[in-house]
């Protein structure tokens, strides 16, 4: 009997640290900004090609050549722009960042370092080329960095919503959820509109520290701005757990699901609690279902 209660207590611990792991909120994605200017500087000729040819244009021309530009996410081609554009000047401190932009949002972030720090040594004073690298550092877990140029990006622009959005973000992955609540707390009290990821987020953060009423009623808000981020169900569902609200949870979970069907871990946690209040039918399906689907 004693060596049964030890395995079960090992048992218990290592349940636990499992579900601690991988049954966590969902964040929101961090805010990249846009790239400089609306247009690029740089006009493809024929995209059609592996070598891209390209023309250097006047930016601060209203009256664009009549020529196709690339697609929004058609990034090699984007990068092919802002490459022949540095070539043209590579004093262009915009095509440094514009170029930066683009190897961010398609993940190669140490090539969008460089081109980062490249701009940053053009042009020290725009806050938005150190934003734009602490989000290559952040998403590359280097959180020290990404938390340094943040701060650099608040000290150049105290009032860039953005900055302390993702500055809570890098705190909060560093285990300081504390101070994460208060940049998402300015970044809300500087936005102009409401942002439900702010309020996403900072629900995170909540819940990092037990305060899990505050976290539902942040991401009540979250889904008060957008109903459709299948995320913010999910998250208040784990609230709700946690308060032992396990009806309600059970409603933010099948809410979740109805917006998000190809979730299926949801269908486990959310058979656990129908375990809980005895549906055993319930039960039954939502884990023969996980069981079936779910796929590591």
């Amino acid at each position: 009997m004693f060596y049964l209660k030890i395995l079960f207590g090992l048992f218990t611990f290592a349940l636990t640290f499992f579900l601690s792991v991988l049954i966590v909120p969902k964040p929101a994605v961090v805010v990249f900004g846009v790239p400089k200017n609306n247009y690029p500087k740089v006009i493809v000729t024929d995209k059609n090609t592996d070598n891209l040819k390209a023309v250097v244009v006047d930016k601060n021309t209203d009256n664009l050549p009549d020529k196709e530009f690339c697609a929004d996410e058609d990034y090699k081609c984007w990068i092919a722009q802002y490459t022949e554009n540095i070539k043209a000047d590579p004093t262009n401190e915009e095509s440094y960042y514009n170029r930066g932009w683009t190897y961010n949002a398609s993940g190669e972030y140490e090539k969008a370092i460089k081109d980062y720090t490249k701009a940053i040594q053009l042009a020290p004073d725009d806050f938005e080329n150190y934003n734009g690298r602490g989000i290559s550092y952040d998403n590359l877990k280097k959180y020290d960095l990404a938390v340094k140029d943040y701060t650099r990006t608040i000290k150049l622009n105290p009032d860039y919503s953005a900055a302390y959005y993702n500055r809570g973000g890098a705190l909060d992955s560093k285990g300081l959820s504390k101070k994460a609540i208060a940049d998402y707390t300015k970044a809300i009290e500087l936005s102009s509109a409401d942002d439900a990821d702010y309020y996403c987020n900072r629900g995170i953060s909540y819940d990092n520290i037990g305060e899990y009423q505050k976290a539902v009623a942040d991401y009540s808000k979250a889904i008060e701005i957008n109903s459709t981020e299948a995320d913010f169900y999910y998250n208040r569902a784990l609230s709700y757990e946690s308060l032992g609200q396990y009806e309600k949870a059970i409603a933010d979970y099948t809410e979740s699901l109805e917006l998000n069907p190809n979730d299926f871990c949801i269908y486990k946690e959310r058979g656990e609690l129908y375990k809980k209040l005895g549906e055993k039918e319930m039960a039954e399906a939502d884990l023969k279902k996980y069981k079936e689907n779910y796929k590591e």
